[in-house]
């Protein structure tokens, strides 16, 4: 590129070895001095106390996470320790005066970034020692002034993404309720009359295959593998499944498909034929969080039975159907904005730009 030299990492910084800390050394820690992991943001796995013999500190240089979420690359101003996961990089002597810190922290990340790196893909001391970046280069030394318009501008982009990723989040925890006008019955999921609930079995991890019927567990928004191993349930009907433990959420299977239950995920299975099944799973979804179900209050059986929905009833006080079709069809729209909504903001929260100069 003109204007800019093209310089191997090795060239401008040392890699100091070291032997990291753990998280655990850090629980319950009374010191003031950060240790950093495998994280995609600047947050601490936890502390430690200054001056302990064994423990290497660093202060003003780079680090970049060579496992975790590998890829990432910070800048510390602090002093700080780190694990196995985070490695610090630290700029030679001779280039201090005449490199930017925050401009080799935006092209180093977007390099590695474009290089794929992931959880599955570790970023180790060898990796970054020969990788490349472009730095402004002019009158044969490094361009300092246009190191640091440049690191200005991914600032500002950076703090953009920023927003958006707080828009993503956002987005994809809004709970929307369309409230209907007419009369309404509430009715609890331990009714025996109108569901049967259920868990499925435990699954061993020797079971899971890449292919096979799909296993859901306690994320019942996608399933976590596959299995031709383990006994399979079906339905004749649409049935409702949640997560028992981890994040409370409903999902639903359509009639006459195989899946997989595992002991974390619950099933609803609609013995009212005037309950319409993609009414009661946005239903549910929409009251989903007044209930504090997580980690710790599970949603087990004992306690999914005091869960209640809201179903229109018409005459003669019968679940109205068709006005339940009716309000699951607004449900579906707006679903499919939201979807669409998350979708871009993920798209721009990964977008790689590049400032030419």
């Amino acid at each position: 590129m003109k204007n800019f030299k093209e310089i191997e990492l090795k060239e401008i910084f040392d890699f100091p070895p070291i032997s990291g800390l753990t998280m655990l050394q850090g629980i319950g820690n009374t010191g003031n001095i950060p240790i950093y992991g495998g994280r995609k943001t600047a947050t601490p796995i936890g502390y430690v106390s200054d001056n302990i013999d064994g423990i290497k500190y660093f202060q003003n240089c780079l680090a970049w996470n060579r496992n975790g979420s590998a890829g990432y690359v910070f800048f510390h101003n602090h002093k700080f320790a780190v694990s196995d996961d985070h490695r610090p990089m630290i700029l030679k002597d001779f280039y201090k005066n005449n490199l930017d810190l925050e401009y080799l922290r935006f092209e180093i990340q977007k390099t590695l970034f474009a290089m794929g790196f992931s959880w599955s893909k570790k970023v180790g001391k060898e990796v970054m020692e020969s990788v490349f970046i472009e730095i402004p280069f002019k009158e044969n030394e490094f361009d300092l002034q246009k190191q640091r318009e440049i690191a200005n501008r991914y600032k500002n982009i950076a703090k953009i993404q920023n927003k958006f990723d707080e828009y993503h989040k956002l987005l994809k925890n809004i709970n929307v309720v369309i409230d209907e006008e007419g009369n309404i019955k509430e009715i609890e999921l331990g009714d025996k009359n109108k569901f049967d609930l259920s868990i499925g079995k435990r699954v061993l991890k020797k079971d899971i295959q890449k292919f096979g019927n799909p296993i859901y567990s306690s994320n019942v928004l996608k399933p976590f593998g596959n299995s031709n191993n383990i006994d399979a349930v079906k339905f004749n009907n649409p049935v409702l499944i949640w997560g028992i433990d981890g994040i409370f959420e409903w999902n639903i299977i359509p009639a006459n498909t195989k899946f997989i239950p595992t002991d974390h995920c619950g099933i609803l299975n609609i013995k009212d034929k005037n309950i319409h099944p993609e009414y009661l799973l946005y239903e549910l979804r929409a009251t989903k969080s007044r209930y504090g179900f997580d980690r710790t209050f599970r949603a087990s059986l004992e306690n999914i039975i005091n869960v209640s929905a809201r179903i229109p009833i018409g005459k003669n006080c019968v679940f109205d159907l068709e006005k339940q079709k009716k309000i699951a069809s607004r449900y579906k729209k707006i679903e499919i904005i939201q979807n669409h909504l998350i979708e871009n903001f993920y798209f721009f929260k990964k977008y790689s730009v590049n400032i030419d100069l």
